[in-house]
């Protein structure tokens, strides 16, 4: 129980704090911004190596999209393939720019799209969204900028190679909650798409041979036993028969695939209102095993089809000029 001073009472209710980020586009995305960072002569990005007497809005004013994944290197590779699928619509190729300090994530610019490594897990993807809606804010793009996070997962009765967009994330206890402390407070935040035809959107514009569904994403804290995994370090409490059916429970609450970010990433954005996706392709099938046996070539082609659905998807929204045409 937290103790007050008669003299001190809390700005929000820790309790109903959740209940600040209905699925309304009836309170936009810079109505739900932190007054505190807003006011700072100087906000420091620090993670990013970016800060506000920088002029942002030169920067990124143009910015339509930002693409969050994993690693550095699917970063620059998706930077690459996204200048070149620009180029495939009949566009000019726009230059691929690298900014900011790349300590911990790394960040290109290649026409009117971000791509961002997030690290691994949702924490790291936690602080990297932080900074990247406050860089929106100040660059004044917050309320038409789009997100989409990419990256591999572990499928959930569905083969290697397919690629899910998620439409609901939940957590290692099966909730479509995104559970997160503030102050020892558990707060619950849900994690609804926010706007499914940006989805549906997506999965039209998937190119042949690829193939795509839509479905809902568990996201764990651990790739193992977070994960029901039982070829990690450790003796596990359960075995393969309670793994299994722990498996087809995920299956039939309608999950397609288990990562580790997705309920950060659609907390984060329905908290803010925020129009996000998560495009993420699966490298093996969960309910026939825990290793991924697919050979270094597989792997290498499975993890295209979520760089080639989500490029294909934006630059074909974008006209013969290069400028965005998805308001």
């Amino acid at each position: 129980m937290v103790s007050m001073s008669p003299t001190h009472k809390p700005s929000i209710n820790p309790v109903a704090a959740a209940e600040f980020s209905p699925r309304s586009f009836e309170s936009p995305t810079s109505e739900r911004m932190a007054a505190f960072p807003r006011h700072l002569h100087t906000d420091y990005y620090y993670h990013l190596g970016l800060d506000t007497d920088m002029d942002l809005r030169g920067i990124f004013g143009d910015v339509k999209f930002v693409v969050l994944m994993g690693s550095a290197a699917r970063a620059e590779f998706f930077a690459e393939a996204m200048a070149n699928a620009i180029v495939s619509k009949g566009m000019p190729k726009p230059a691929v720019a690298r900014l900011g300090k790349t300590e911990r994530y790394s960040m290109y610019k290649v026409g009117p799209v971000v791509a961002v490594s997030h690290g691994m897990g949702g924490p790291s993807l936690h602080i990297l969204v932080n900074e990247i809606a406050k860089l929106c804010d100040r660059a004044g793009i917050i309320d038409s900028v789009k997100w989409i996070r990419m990256g591999t997962s572990g499928g959930c009765g569905v083969p290697p190679g397919t690629v899910v967009v998620t439409t609901q994330a939940m957590n290692e206890e099966v909730e479509p909650f995104w559970r997160c402390v503030q102050l020892g407070k558990v707060v619950k935040v849900p994690t609804d798409c926010v706007d499914m035809s940006f989805i549906d959107a997506i999965l039209e514009s998937v190119p042949e041979g690829i193939s795509a569904v839509k479905g809902k994403t568990m996201a764990a804290d651990d790739f193992y036993e977070g994960q029901g995994r039982l070829d990690g370090a450790l003796e596990t409490w359960y075995n393969e028969e309670d793994k299994m059916a722990f498996m087809k429970r995920l299956y039939d609450a309608g999950v397609r695939n288990i990562e580790m970010e997705s309920v950060a990433m659609m907390g984060f954005c329905n908290r803010a209102n925020i129009t996000a996706a998560c495009v993420c392709v699966t490298i093996v099938d969960r309910l026939k095993g825990d290793q991924i046996t697919s050979t270094k070539r597989e792997l290498s082609r499975f993890n295209e089809h979520s760089i080639d659905v989500v490029s294909n998807f934006i630059a074909g929204i974008m006209d013969c000029t290069g400028r965005n045409s998805l308001s």
